[in-house]
Formats: C-alpha cells, sequence, structure tokens
C-alpha cells in the first residue's frame, strides 16, 4: 500500500511515498522528474501527469499562485505576469502538439478577438516542462452558479435581459468570425459579473468550422457533453456544432438565472418524446412561482428546441426577440373569459401599434381578419386550442404580422 503525506487535489503531485514491503519499512523520497507514469495509490492505479505547482514560474515570466481547478476543457491556473508588474492572468493549458501549426494558427486567430463581455486571449507559451498553455485575461469575482446557489432564489428578470443581451452580441460576434466561431462551453458557471458590473462569458471551447465541409478543425474541440445546458449535437462527436448550439446553451442557461430551476437535460426530452411521453421541459412561466414573462418563455423555449433548424436562426435574431421582450406593451385579451377585454381578434386589432400583443384564449373564433398594422398575436395554447374559422381565407394584411403560440 502507498500513502502519501502531500497529495496536490488536481495537481497529481506526490512529496513523500511509503512503500510497505514485505519485512520492512522503506521511506523512498521522489521528486517530481521522478514520478512514474502510473503509480499504486490505496489499491488503485492512477494516471500521473507531470503538471505545474504553485510556485512555479512557466515561460521564465508567469508564477503560478493558484489552481483555479480543472474544467470540462482542460486545467486552469492563476497566474502573475512578473514582466507586467504581476498583473494577474489565466494560464489554461492545451492538450495539442505545443508545435503543430493548427495550435499556431488557431493563437494568431484568438489573440485576434476583442469583445468588451469575452476574455482576453493575451499569448500562447510553451514550456518544456508542462507543454502548451494559453494566456489570457483573468476576470475577478464570483461566477453565476455559486451566486445563485448562495441566494436560492432567481435572478431579476430586468437584469438577466442586460445579460442575455451582452452575450448575445458576444455571440453574434464570435459567430462572424472567418472562420466562425463556437463558444461551446456556455453555463452559469462560465459566466462571470465584471467589478464595473458588465457579464463575461468565460472558459470557451473555441470549436472552430472551417468553410469547406463546416466541421470543427480547432485543437480545442470540446469533449462530448453532458451538461444540462448542452445541446443533443454536442454530445455526438460526429455532428458538427453550429451558431445554434450556442443558441440552445444560452438558453438553457437563462432558463436557470430566471427560474432558479435546472432544465432537464437535451437526451432526457429526446428520449421522452420518442416514448411518446411530453416535453419535460416546462415554459418557464408555468413554473410555480414563476415571474418570468410568457413572452419571454416563448423565447427561451424557441432557443431550446431540440432540433437546430427550430432555434432562432442566430445570435442577432435571438437578440431582437429579447429585445422586443424589453419594450413596452400593449396586452390586449381576445376570449370569453372574464379577464378578455375583446370578444373578437378584429375588434382586438383595432388601433393596434406595433407595441401591441394579442393574447387569444382557447377557443373557436368564426371571423374574418384584416391586419393594418405590424403586430404580435399569441395563441394561449396551455389549455386548449385556438382555432380560426374565416370565410374570408387567407388573411387580409397590408402589413406585417407576427404570429406565434404560446410554448406548453
Amino acid at each position: 500500500m502507498c500513502l502519501s503525506r502531500r497529495l496536490e487535489p488536481g495537481y497529481g503531485t506526490i512529496d513523500l511515498v511509503f512503500t510497505r514491503l514485505p519485512g520492512k519499512h522503506q521511506m523512498v523520497e521522489l521528486g517530481r522528474s521522478q514520478l512514474p507514469s502510473t503509480m499504486c495509490c490505496i489499491g488503485q492505479e492512477t494516471s500521473m501527469m507531470h503538471r505545474p505547482l504553485v510556485g512555479d514560474i512557466l515561460d521564465n515570466r508567469y508564477l503560478l499562485t493558484d489552481n483555479i481547478g480543472p474544467s470540462r476543457i482542460s486545467r486552469v491556473y492563476l497566474a502573475l505576469d512578473t514582466a507586467l508588474d504581476n498583473a494577474q492572468v489565466a494560464l489554461r493549458h492545451v492538450t495539442a502538439n505545443p508545435d503543430s501549426d493548427a495550435l499556431q494558427t488557431e493563437s494568431s486567430m484568438l489573440e485576434r478577438l476583442h469583445h468588451p463581455n469575452l476574455p482576453k486571449v493575451i499569448d500562447l507559451i510553451t514550456d518544456q516542462r508542462f507543454g502548451a498553455f494559453f494566456v489570457i485575461q483573468y476576470i475577478r469575482g464570483d461566477d453565476l452558479e455559486l451566486r445563485l446557489h448562495q441566494q436560492h432564489s432567481p435572478f431579476p428578470v430586468d437584469t438577466v435581459l442586460v445579460w442575455a443581451d451582452d452575450l448575445l452580441n458576444a455571440l453574434d460576434y464570435l459567430h462572424q468570425q472567418t472562420p466562425l466561431i463556437i463558444h461551446a462551453n456556455i453555463c452559469p458557471r462560465n459566466l462571470k459579473q465584471h467589478p464595473d458590473g458588465h457579464i463575461v462569458l468565460v472558459e470557451p471551447a473555441f470549436a472552430t468550422h472551417n468553410d469547406t465541409n463546416n466541421h470543427p478543425t480547432n485543437t480545442m474541440r470540446p469533449p462530448n457533453s453532458t451538461s444540462i445546458y448542452a445541446p443533443l449535437e454536442q454530445r455526438f462527436s460526429t455532428i458538427p456544432l453550429s451558431p445554434q448550439s450556442d443558441i440552445y446553451a444560452l438558453g438553457a442557461t437563462l432558463y436557470h438565472l430566471l427560474t432558479a430551476t435546472e432544465p432537464p437535460d437535451a437526451a432526457t426530452r429526446q428520449m421522452a418524446l420518442a416514448a411518446g411521453d411530453s416535453d419535460p421541459l416546462r415554459p418557464a412561466h408555468l413554473l410555480t412561482d414563476s415571474v418570468v414573462p410568457e413572452r419571454l418563455a416563448y423565447v427561451l423555449h424557441k432557443a431550446m428546441a431540440l432540433s437546430p433548424e427550430r432555434r432562432y436562426a442566430s445570435a442577432a435574431d435571438m437578440r431582437h426577440a429579447l429585445q422586443q421582450v424589453r419594450q413596452p406593451q400593449h396586452v390586449r385579451i381576445v376570449g370569453q373569459t372574464s379577464d378578455a377585454a375583446y370578444q373578437t381578434i378584429q375588434a382586438a386589432l383595432h388601433d393596434a401599434t406595433p407595441e401591441t400583443v394579442i393574447l387569444i384564449e382557447p377557443g373557436t373564433y368564426q371571423e374574418s381578419i384584416v391586419i393594418e398594422q405590424p403586430v404580435t398575436i399569441i395563441g394561449q395554447q396551455n389549455q386548449g386550442d385556438v382555432i380560426i374559422q374565416s370565410t374570408d381565407w387567407p388573411l387580409h394584411h397590408r402589413e406585417s404580422c407576427q404570429c406565434a403560440t404560446s410554448p406548453g
């Protein structure tokens, strides 16, 4: 049996190893250079790698001060840049061959990126002992997963909508690059609020696509993910990621932040539908004690469609949809209940403005409809179907009409 005096979490380094041999006890001190590739520890064989320790200096410049911890993508360390007034930076280990042309190309591409809601990739360094590392701007502050756990309640809707606007702007920026870049690692844990208040999307996987076959070609292709925030296509390496992959992950992340309820993962949802059951993803506005507006719940539900083709076509499109949610609106309810101010759809359309939202209660409406102005019409299908029977079909419209049904 092997016992260790000091085992660094996340490092796999051992100062003193005591080996019990038949008939005697022997103490053997192993330096880091003497560590074998595998070592027996408490009866288990564990792969050991040469990893840097706090206090090590990489590339004759970066002094490691903390192990931020292994992420789903790679190991990340906090360091001081001794050549730049001990500025704090994050060093992220790269598993690819440090001498590969692909890694050098990718580094040049990432260093060109500049966006206020993304950490700046500063440099790519190579240390003969430990391999290659990206030097990345370090963002101070707690992540939103930790804050959500500490407060035990959702974030305010207005606050989340401001964050969402900034994040979708950042995603649109990534998706407009050539070749396009997929973040592929969006979740509350990877969202940090900068001390000045703005939100930053950290820990990018940066899956890039080339222009010929749209397949990921970079050195940091994320591993197949079982995260509750990951879309179905990210579970299979044979299916290429797309901007819609990021849209799903952001939708799931916003769902959690707005409801303090974890969404069911994509695989669970797919299996339920395949078995003939309903989608276990409940619209955000229908959850107990939810304050999420129905229009916002519809945007989240569309972003989290299992099929990429049914999600928003781009981050810009989703951003526009959320901006519409933030605009002042005039809601007109059509139906037969006491909540309904209008008995017919056409009556609700009279004098409607582009800010008007018409909510139609379940039922059958026999009328002809003329749409004079851009307007949003939402069928409230939670309790039944909305059926419009018109003797003058199709609908006459002189302006654009955004028609939708609430998820449910």
